[in-house]
């Protein structure tokens, strides 16, 4: 039978080395201010509700969020896309920062900053458009064809104003508000009003 206070016995010799198992060595002491780099999923009441220090889940700060929500709004600036999201606890506004080539139109580049606000659904968010989308909407709203004005003769008459995939963003976007439909097919356009 075994006895612990026999040492002549087989069994587990505990001998304080480097081979011991992460689990039984000490933890090491990280600085006091080195936050947590994972991604931790939030609602956004948890955002919401976060003190002005920073969001909190229970002792631990966190930096990196992830949400999963309905984009409720989308308004599109010249610099910036502003998203209001909401779930089933709040609603948030995001921004999806975008950069300028050098005639300060907006490329819609891919490696963009983005930064989420804390703000209150009831954030005044403007609908009317931006330049670039009034000069799409005017060129479309011009148009006296039955069939709409087709995608390529909207490119030509910003050509040198806006570039041909800020167009089609636009083009889309409008599409997706109610703005603009299309008509004979999905390159034909024709405003609501």
């Amino acid at each position: 039978m075994f006895d612990p206070h026999d040492s002549m016995q087989g069994g587990y010799y505990n001998n304080s080395t480097n081979f011991d198992s992460p689990s039984t060595q000490q933890p090491s002491k990280a600085p006091a201010n080195k936050r947590d780099q994972n991604v931790v999923p939030v609602t956004i009441n948890q955002i919401l509700t976060s003190a002005d220090s920073g969001l909190k889940i229970g002792t631990q700060d966190i930096t990196l969020v992830t949400i999963c929500g309905i984009i409720t709004r989308m308004q599109v600036a010249s610099m910036k896309v502003t998203y209001v999201i909401s779930d089933d606890t709040g609603s948030i506004e995001a921004h999806l920062w975008v950069e300028a080539d050098t005639n300060g139109m907006n490329t819609g580049d891919s490696h963009l900053s983005n930064s989420l606000m804390s703000t209150s659904y009831s954030a005044s968010i403007s609908s009317g458009f931006n330049p670039a989308q009034q000069m799409v909407f005017d060129v479309v709203k011009k148009s006296s064809d039955p069939t709409g004005i087709p995608r390529t003769e909207v490119i030509n008459a910003l050509k040198g104003k806006l570039l041909p995939k800020n167009i089609n963003d636009i083009l889309a976007f409008m599409c997706g508000e109610g703005h603009i439909y299309t008509t004979i097919d999905e390159d034909h356009f024709q405003c609501t009003d």
